[in-house]
């Protein structure tokens, strides 16, 4: 029973849709598990700036006539915070795009290496039975040169037919490999790992038409766009950071 149990687990693979292969991706991928650490780093600085807009630190030792002065230092103080606060919810919405988007590029990256390892993969026997017909039809030459029924020319020429198929194959066995290494990359999966692919379909839909507002829609959602105009934000509420009237002299930091 045990040799059973241990014959099942050595020939066991794991079995994969594409949703699979998405979900793990989701999971594993150690690109987004560091960009989810730096928007909770994020989420955590923005809700101690707010914390710290409530709790302004001033030299309590002030005397009577710095009274004024004091006060002034209080509402900068305050001012400068809120502007703190800002920043930093701009920060971390900046985190939360980036975050949105390398999800969305993930899922698409993992679409794509799992359709291309089944495009090789077809390619392959493609392959293999056009260099197997290749070489009956150079090997029975072969045996006719022997027998004085064929010329050299004729046999050469089959041999660089099978040869190229022979070729072909190997390179589209090297992308199949290289596309699943990167594919258990992404995953998470030990690559030693054997992995079963479910088939797709890949017919194309008829009477599909291009939705213009749809696709108006993502061109205005683009992640690098948002990104700029958050931090144009940013630049703006430090440019705008403190009124004029107030001296060099009360903004210094302390």
């Amino acid at each position: 029973m045990f040799l059973l149990l241990l014959l099942f687990a050595v020939g066991f693979s794991l079995e994969l849709s594409l949703s699979d292969a998405i979900e793990l991706a989701l999971k594993n991928n150690r690109v987004l598990k560091k960009l989810e650490r730096e928007l909770k780093s994020a989420t955590f600085r923005k809700d101690l700036a707010v914390f710290e807009r409530f709790s302004p630190e001033l030299d309590l030792r002030a005397s009577k006539d710095r009274l004024e002065t004091v006060a002034r230092i209080l509402l900068i103080e305050f001012g400068k915070r809120a502007h703190k606060i800002k920043a930093e919810e701009i920060r971390r919405q900046i985190a939360q795009i980036t975050l949105e988007e390398f999800k969305s590029q993930l899922k698409i990256e993992v679409a794509k290496l799992y359709t291309d390892i089944l495009i090789y993969d077809i390619l392959a026997q493609e392959k293999r039975e056009f260099m197997a017909v290749a070489f009956v039809r150079f090997d029975r030459e072969r045996e006719k040169l022997r027998l004085g029924l064929s010329d050299r020319v004729k046999v050469s020429q089959l041999e660089r037919t099978y040869r190229m198929y022979r070729a072909q194959l190997f390179e589209i066995q090297r992308k199949y490999n290289e596309t699943l290494y990167k594919l258990k990359r992404y995953l998470g999966i030990d690559m030693k790992e054997d992995i079963i692919l479910k088939p797709l379909d890949f017919s194309v839909p008829e009477n599909e038409s291009l939705d213009e507002s749809e696709l108006l829609k993502h061109i205005k959602d683009n992640y690098r766009l948002r990104i700029k105009e958050k931090e144009i934000e940013e630049k703006g509420f430090y440019k705008n950071r403190y009124p004029k009237d107030i001296s060099n002299e009360v903004l210094e930091d302390k």
